[in-house]
């Protein structure tokens, strides 16, 4: 459509690119054509906006073109602009190697871990620990407790960031871990929930101390409503 448009001279508009990309992360459309519709935004006298930085984003991710979508979010910046949490955190949650990673630190560290969406952004990258560590890496653990600390510093700490971080704990079977997790968030000042508990069972499951998840659940029982498959 877009090559249409430029043979027959069409002039876009903001709105217009906005579909445009949006179509093409839809179509999972290749770097190159993202990148050379983008450059054709660049050359245009229109001076991108949220939303237009915001699709662009989005196609970056749907394309794997995780560095571009990098310079896009520093650009966004600098512009004084916010992406969507939702283009957020689906760049980081496109994040599935080591090498990736870089990326999606540096976006935690662009937003300071500040503004409405950074408890996605910290779920998502906790997610994204936690898939590596089920693989057999590891050595992401303990940079998922660094994440959670840095979290508690900045006052961003939640039920949703304390559970993520069980869940972690409990793919790299280091159940003793996801129990010290538990006792930080309760002195944290943050209530278990239905969710933490599910979380911590599986943890157990996982370790293969079904004593201990059978206790978790007798905890729960008590505590909130819960109602769990063991």
């Amino acid at each position: 459509m877009w090559r249409e448009m430029q043979k027959f001279g069409v002039t876009c508009d903001r709105a217009t690119y906005v579909s445009l990309l949006r179509t093409a992360a839809a179509a999972r459309t290749p770097p190159s054509l993202i990148l050379g519709l983008w450059e054709h935004v660049r050359k245009s006298n229109l001076l991108p906006n949220a939303p237009l930085y915001d699709a662009m984003l989005q196609a970056c991710v749907h394309s794997k073109a995780g560095q571009t979508a990098l310079e896009i979010w520093r650009e966004m910046a600098a512009h004084e602009l916010e992406a969507s949490s939702f283009a957020a955190v689906a760049l980081i949650r496109s994040c599935s190697s080591l090498e990736d990673l870089a990326v999606a630190d540096a976006l935690l560290l662009l937003s300071e871990y500040e503004g409405p969406g950074a408890e996605k952004l910290v779920v998502a990258r906790l997610a994204v620990l936690g898939e590596l560590v089920e693989s057999g890496n590891l050595l992401q653990l303990p940079r998922a407790w660094d994440m959670m600390e840095e979290a508690s510093k900045r006052g961003i700490a939640s039920v949703a960031i304390y559970n993520t971080l069980i869940t972690v704990c409990g793919k790299a079977r280091a159940i003793d871990q996801a129990f010290k997790a538990l006792d930080h968030m309760r002195q944290a000042g943050l209530p278990p929930t239905k969710v933490t508990y599910q979380a911590l069972i599986a943890a157990c499951q996982r370790s293969g101390e079904l004593e201990k998840a059978l206790s978790v659940f007798q905890v729960c029982s008590l505590t909130v409503e819960c109602v769990l498959l063991l």
